[in-house]
């Protein structure tokens, strides 16, 4: 999985917030819960749309500046029109690996083969050999999860952070966030909870060409999980319909920093 570096963005944050309101913040205190939708990016567009929840916590150090505290947790799944995932994963437990889970060679997409490489058989998914043409796929905007690949993505962002607000004297404040934090993040199975293992074959074979795998067992096995360092900027604005309660609506941005299973591609 291509975690890092990786851009999460969460497309909309909606906060029900008791706030300092529309006035200035010097001294107040914010507090919310909140929620909304997010995308990940990186080298493989294969992972749906997710889900996130969270709340943060904001003090007014100037008359428009505060400083907060805010966490979240999100969770998605392999997008539903993708055929397979581009890592070799089993199940902890058991030591069975899931299907449609597979080696791949380096590259930007989902692409099994290249060039002349197009006529040979890619025995990587399921024993199936007759994967011969270059392949393609995104997830992009799917919000459903993939039946055939019974596991999910889980991330904890937990971050402090620096909030400008503009216009404090109005209903409406435009404002900017940046700040940074720890991002924890870890791949389930779906019925047993646990957390899924990866193929970490990155210096046997370099991930430079397909191969046919016989003997699983042979592989070397990791926890599919991790924690790494974060940056955050968002933009939004907050709205008060009446007094010391706001909505707050925005976008947030994550761009996480290299760890070791950023290497897996």
């Amino acid at each position: 999985m291509k975690l890092a570096p990786t851009v999460i963005v969460a497309l909309l944050i909606l906060m029900f917030c008791i706030s300092a309101g529309a006035e200035e913040v010097l001294y107040k205190i914010s507090l919310g819960p909140g929620g909304g939708i997010f995308k990940t990016g990186g080298v493989y567009d294969y992972l749906a749309m997710g889900t996130t929840y969270g709340g943060l916590a904001k003090f007014g150090i100037t008359k428009d500046l505060e400083i907060g505290i805010q966490g979240a947790y999100m969770y998605t799944y392999p997008g539903s029109n993708i055929d397979f995932y581009p890592f070799l994963l089993r199940n902890a437990s058991s030591g069975n690996v899931y299907q449609h889970t597979a080696f791949h060679p380096p590259g930007n997409r989902f692409q099994y083969c290249y060039g002349s490489d197009c006529n040979r058989p890619m025995a990587i998914i399921d024993g199936d050999t007759t994967y011969t043409r270059s392949y393609l796929e995104r997830a992009r905007y799917s919000m459903d999860s993939n039946p055939n690949l019974p596991f999910r993505l889980e991330f904890i962002p937990i971050e402090l952070f620096l909030q400008w607000r503009s216009f404090t004297q109005t209903i409406f404040n435009p404002y900017v966030q940046f700040g940074g934090g720890l991002i924890m993040w870890s791949v389930k199975d779906d019925k047993t909870n646990e957390v899924v293992q990866i193929a970490d074959e990155r210096n046997t074979y370099g991930w430079e060409e397909t191969f046919v795998m016989t003997d699983y067992s042979s592989l070397n096995w990791k926890d599919y999980k991790g924690r790494h360092f974060q940056a955050m900027l968002g933009v939004g604005f907050e709205i008060f319909p009446v007094e010391q309660v706001g909505i707050d609506i925005g976008l947030r941005g994550y761009y996480a920093f290299l760890d070791d299973f950023a290497t897996y591609t």
